[in-house]
């Protein structure tokens, strides 16, 4: 078995893997001595004095480390993969819940229908310069959608972080890029302009838009990139 199938094979049944983990590498320790002493006729402590007595020892504590294998199985090892198992649903998915919310962002300011097919988002570059022109001041239900899909992914990032101990070095990676991302991490300052007395209109300086156009499209291609590696 070459180590791509292996790692197909662990990944598809890992509850079976580690099963076989255990009693490959746990159970050979007691019940060899067992099988030994009860099953056969060589004994190593033969020519010792008391080697019977030596035996029924070594018999006992194998008996005994079997036991608490066997408990340590039932009591810990066992809730634990459930409880794994339970938690890596979950954090699948938020992750899922994430992407759905960054496609929302991507596809609002041209999409009413957010059940669109995703090949219909507009590329990166049509995406920023779209962006970059939408009056967010005067649409405010964009703007709207904007703040609260944004609320929540930080909210689900938050809560995926409490799962630290389910989540891979790269699924890590991709939290600590996403929570970094401008659109995530500071407040939307959208475009507005004031009419001079001449009739004149002068933007306003301060504002992020531009650079939040940028910045929401990263953040989705952050996201998806995470999603096809994982199909």
């Amino acid at each position: 078995m070459n180590s791509k199938v292996f790692r197909m094979v662990c990944k598809k049944w890992p509850i079976i893997i580690s099963c076989l983990k255990i009693f490959f590498g746990v159970f050979p320790f007691p019940l060899l001595p067992i099988y030994i002493i009860k099953f056969t006729e060589y004994r190593p402590l033969g020519t010792c004095d008391y080697y019977e007595e030596t035996n029924e020892i070594i018999l006992n504590l194998s008996y005994s480390y079997l036991a608490a294998i066997l408990f340590h199985i039932i009591m810990v090892y066992i809730p634990n993969l459930r409880r794994d198992k339970l938690m890596k649903s979950k954090k699948d998915f938020y992750f899922t819940q994430i992407t759905a919310h960054i496609e929302q962002c991507v596809r609002s300011i041209h999409l009413y229908d957010f059940s669109s097919k995703a090949d219909q988002i507009l590329p990166k570059e049509a995406f920023i310069e779209e962006f970059k022109e939408t009056n967010l001041t005067s649409e405010c239900f964009y703007l709207s959608i904007l703040k609260n899909n944004r609320t929540l992914i930080n909210s689900k990032i938050d809560f995926l972080f409490s799962f630290q101990e389910v989540l891979s070095s790269k699924e890590l990676g991709l939290l600590f890029n996403l929570r970094e991302t401008l659109f995530l991490s500071q407040q939307i300052i959208p475009k507005d302009y004031i009419e001079t007395d001449n009739g004149e209109k002068i933007e306003i300086p301060y504002n992020n838009q531009d650079d939040m156009a940028i910045s929401i499209y990263q953040t989705y291609e952050l996201i998806k990139q995470h999603q096809n590696e994982n199909n």
